[in-house]
């Protein structure tokens, strides 16, 4: 019998896998499918390949307002042997801030020793974005052409004057000791302040004129332009060669995203106060970092194409018609500076109807006694401006919105209080959910006006539950001890509901300098500083805060959006209560869908907000609820200390018995939900079932023995 040989099996190799066979087509198609929405080939041949994409930063507390990071992506066809480079192209970003993202990116490339892929490239740029984005934009080259026609057209308009006009003071003469002392001064200051800001501080040039430090300077934390700024304000300071006999100058590097006429008006008043008030430089940029809200917090020029800088010096020399200020110019600029301040605080106008009768007129052309006027009182002044109030040339409008009064604030060593950044939570007239408007910035120029005040001053934002949108202007007003009113607030689409922590600038009493913006809360224990100034302590304190309702509605007519994005509802809403109404119950007596059962609210101390439960805070806001110390009864909407068992409308609503026991009189008393096991159940009940003890017991029971047993005799016999 033959037999057969088995077949062998041919060991076959293991196929590569495709990583290893085109790791850059792989990648490739890694970062489509991860930028799919905006991945765009843009070149594509045997030499490399370029696409576009574009990266949201995913950090919620992102501080740019960047939309997405546009990039192109060139890969060569040696990748991943020769590594790729970006190119950030988004016009919002100056070549200078560009090029430190672009310059990151290839370090951490060129230090990594593993290979990354694409997408993990991109997550690395994306988390390190605003690391880089804070750092001073590198130097660039902008070639600017010089050939100008002889003749323009006649259709040109005649040339702008210059931006910006700088004099240049003559050289100053001073003795050889006062100038060997300013250098040993000079010297010793900038010693200190390179001891100060260790990491924070570089040379950027020396010589035998001037030396120009870069120094980042760390931002306040109550600084209302952060998002502007970023974490830190980097200035150029030029110390001069005869410091401190010479002022030193400023000028702000990171203003990108600032406003040209903000950046100048920080400059401007740095040199003011450096030749006004000499101090050492560690004092100056002190008084910089405090003050720095006060300096950016400027109305913007009429003219923002014509730009003047005034810069103080220190001689009286007479300049020539180029220069943009005179001596006396100069003169009274320092006068100014040092004698007392006067601040004028318009009264709040009441509503005044339309006028029925043509107004008068004041003519105030009279220009033949300008020193006469100069002379006059104050009593004078304050009753033309009292005359031009009560008759104007224009009929007054009707003011309406909703008032926010504090009436029984506190304000010790004070002398005005102002907001400067309101933060409101407001309730949707469609909805009725509550929604918190931010950043609400005042517009002061529309304090004692009916106008709509400027645009830039408009909140609008969209509701988050029921997308209808929502807007909100507020015009500021003056607090002081005969004034409780903070200023007028204008709503569209909503009501208000509750004032949140917001900002304030306060004026000190005796040196009427403003102090820097503290944040205050209502219901809150009164807060104490102490002026930058004078040293003075104050003390500010709101209680509590109401919102009145002036005119006939809500002000929603007064402000203006655009129609294709903002829809007035046509038919007449009814009126809502304002926040919480002092008699009136809770929305379901306080209870929430966490806790059925629930009488009360909570006002938590983390961010000083009403929620029903700390369940509901969880869901709603960034952060952990912390410990409520105040309270909202459901039953009468009275806010009332966690101390505080009883309201002040007699109820408990902190107090709830889901027990069936009597547990001396504080449980339940209700028989029907007792307890059996409970003996005050049935206690004085006529239905309880009586006793039958003493008939088996003593003599009635030996009596029924004795009868028992002669029934038994009987029966058997």
């Amino acid at each position: 019998m033959q037999t057969t040989q088995p077949t062998r099996r041919v060991v076959a190799r293991r196929p590569a896998p495709r990583s290893t066979e085109d790791a850059r087509a792989v990648e490739l198609a890694q970062l489509q499918r991860r930028f799919r929405a905006s991945y765009m080939i843009l070149e594509k041949n045997d030499k490399a390949m370029s696409v576009k994409i574009e990266i949201t930063p995913s950090d919620p507390d992102f501080p740019y307002e960047l939309e997405a990071l546009s990039l192109h992506i060139h890969i060569p066809a040696e990748y991943p042997a020769v590594r790729c480079s970006i190119q950030v192209t988004n016009p919002e970003i100056s070549r200078g801030f560009a090029r430190n993202l672009e310059k990151g990116f290839e370090q951490h490339q060129a230090a990594q020793s593993n290979h990354r892929t694409l997408v993990q490239e991109m997550a690395w740029l994306d988390n390190n974005m605003e690391t880089l984005l804070q750092e001073p934009p590198a130097p660039t080259i902008r070639f600017v052409s010089n050939t100008v026609s002889k003749e323009p057209p006649a259709t040109m308009a005649p040339p702008p004057p210059a931006a910006v006009e700088k004099t240049s003071p003559p050289a100053k003469h001073y003795a050889l000791e006062e100038i060997q002392d300013a250098k040993v001064k000079r010297e010793a200051e900038i010693r200190k302040l390179k001891a100060q800001f260790r990491n924070e501080l570089s040379d950027i040039s020396r010589d035998s004129m001037t030396t120009v430090l870069l120094i980042k300077l760390p931002l306040d934390a109550n600084c209302l332009f952060k998002e502007e700024l970023g974490g830190t304000i980097n200035i150029e300071m030029e110390i001069p060669a005869h410091y401190p006999m010479n002022p030193c100058r400023i000028k702000i590097v990171n203003a990108v995203n600032l406003a040209t006429w903000r950046a100048q008006s920080v400059e401007q008043g740095f040199a003011n106060r450096s030749f006004v008030s000499p101090a050492t430089l560690f004092q100056q940029l002190n008084w910089l970092n405090t003050n720095l809200n006060t300096l950016l917090d400027v109305p913007a020029p009429s003219n923002p194409s014509v730009i003047k800088t005034q810069v103080p010096t220190a001689h009286t020399s007479p300049p020539t018609t180029h220069h943009v200020q005179s001596s006396g110019v100069q003169h009274s600029l320092d006068e100014s500076l040092r004698k007392d301040k006067k601040i004028y605080v318009e009264r709040p106008l009441d509503p005044v109807p339309k006028a029925e009768t043509p107004p008068l007129k004041i003519n105030g052309d009279d220009h033949g006694s300008d020193e006469a006027s100069q002379q006059e009182s104050d009593d004078d002044e304050i009753s033309i401006k009292m005359a031009s109030t009560s008759v104007s040339a224009t009929p007054q409008q009707v003011r309406s919105g909703t008032e926010i009064r504090f009436p029984d604030i506190r304000l010790e060593n004070v002398a005005l209080l102002r907001c400067a950044r309101m933060f409101l939570m407001v309730k949707c007239n469609r909805c009725h959910n509550t929604v918190e408007v931010e950043n609400i910035v005042p517009d002061q120029a529309a304090v004692d006006s009916a106008s709509n005040g400027s645009e830039k001053h408009q909140r609008w934002l969209p509701c988050p539950t029921c997308s209808s949108l929502i807007g909100a202007l507020f015009k500021g007003n003056y607090l002081h001890n005969n004034s409780i009113t903070l200023g007028l607030l204008q709503l569209a689409s909503c009501t208000p509901f509750d004032l949140l922590p917001s900002t304030y600038i306060a004026t000190c009493t005796n040196c009427m300098e403003p102090h820097i913006p503290i944040k205050l809360t209502v219901h809150d224990q009164p807060k104490s500083t102490v002026c930058r100034n004078c040293h003075s302590k104050m003390s500010i304190g709101i209680p509590n805060s109401q919102f009145v309702r002036i005119g006939s509605g809500t002000g929603s007519k007064e402000l203006r959006a655009d129609p294709a994005v903002l829809q007035l509802k046509k038919k007449k809403q009814p009126m809502q209560e304002l926040g919480l109404v002092v008699g009136q119950p809770l929305p379901h007596q306080g209870a929430c869908e966490h806790y059925r059962k629930s009488r009360r609210w909570f006002r938590f101390s983390c961010c000083n907000r009403i929620h029903p439960c700390d369940r509901c805070h969880d869901e709603k806001e960034d952060h952990k609820a912390e410990l409520a110390k105040m309270h909202v009864c459901g039953y009468c909407s009275r806010e009332f200390t966690s101390s505080k068992s009883i309201c002040a409308c007699g109820q408990e609503p902190g107090k709830y018995h889901a027990g069936t026991f009597w547990e001396g009189g504080e449980g339940t008393r209700n028989k029907k939900i007792m307890s059996r096991k409970d003996k005050h159940k049935y206690s004085g009940s006529p239905f309880k079932t009586a006793s039958k003890k003493q008939q088996r017991v003593g003599e009635a029971g030996k009596m029924a023995t004795k009868n028992k047993s002669k029934q038994e005799a009987d029966k058997s016999t």
